[in-house]
């Protein structure tokens, strides 16, 4: 089934939207409050991670033109969506382990490096199973 390739980008957007700011809040809670729900913070964390993945691949198997565009555009929309959370998160009075621009700067490239690496991956194999090819 393939639908418009607007469609998959946005769908693939809101799932690295839900992993920012569900990333985001997790910092505000604690390891006792994990604990109470029997949940790993530290694997939480990597689940959250690993949508960047799983948009980039939607975006690229369900988009029926511009598979490649789709999926890489991700390298560049992931850490300007997370360096701008991450800023307003600041702003609204989070404490936040960077501050300031330069703290956004620094989220970016954080972001830049392994987002990007999982936007790769997943628009390569997202590509890679879809029938009709580029």
């Amino acid at each position: 089934m393939k639908i418009n390739h607007f469609f998959a980008w946005g769908m693939g957007y809101l799932l690295i939207l839900m992993s920012i700011l569900l990333g985001e809040l997790s910092v505000a809670f604690h390891d006792y409050f994990y604990q109470r729900l029997g949940l790993n913070r530290n694997i939480l964390l990597t689940l959250l991670w690993g949508l960047f993945f799983l948009a980039a691949y939607i975006a690229s198997y369900y988009s029926s033109r511009f598979k490649l565009l789709l999926g890489f555009s991700y390298i560049f929309v992931i850490p300007l969506t997370a360096a701008i959370v991450h800023y307003v998160n600041e702003q609204l009075g989070t404490t936040v382990d960077f501050s300031g621009i330069a703290g956004a700067v620094t989220v970016f490239k954080i972001y830049f490096f392994a987002g990007g690496f999982l936007a790769v991956a997943g628009t390569l194999l997202g590509l890679f199973f879809s029938r009709n090819k580029i």
